[in-house]
């Protein structure tokens, strides 16, 4: 089976089975279909930690890779991390996309799907 890309300027990802992440636009459509836009910042805060999920990331590593020299405190970062939970309705007690580990950062716990439109063609 081939897959050929249709349109992989649609930059979106499937968060556990329900809400999509368009990290490019910085909103999340969730469960019930209801746009919730991000600030840019919290959105690039999200998209390192998917795409570092396999471990947990600290709070300074993120000052540093999403917000360069602009800020030197870790409250922004705390409030990039809990808009990202709200707009995702995650609870912190029981996290099921972000998972604070103390005296580590944070660790992306969801499941992640790349959503660019693909067309599916099969060789017969």
């Amino acid at each position: 089976m081939n897959t050929v890309a249709a349109n992989s300027s649609d930059n979106a990802m499937e968060l556990n089975k329900g809400f999509i992440f368009y990290h490019g636009e910085d909103y999340i459509l969730s469960e019930n279909q209801e746009v919730v836009k991000l600030e840019p910042l919290a959105s690039k805060a999200l998209l390192y930690l998917i795409e570092h999920s396999e471990r947990a990331v600290s709070v300074e590593e993120l000052l540093v890779k999403v917000w360069g020299s602009k800020f030197k405190s870790m409250k922004v970062v705390n409030r990039c991390v809990c808009l990202a939970r709200k707009a995702l309705a995650d609870d912190m007690r029981n996290p099921k996309f972000i998972k604070t580990i103390p005296k580590r950062g944070y660790k992306f716990v969801g499941h992640c799907m790349i959503k660019n439109h693909y067309l599916e063609l099969t060789a017969h």
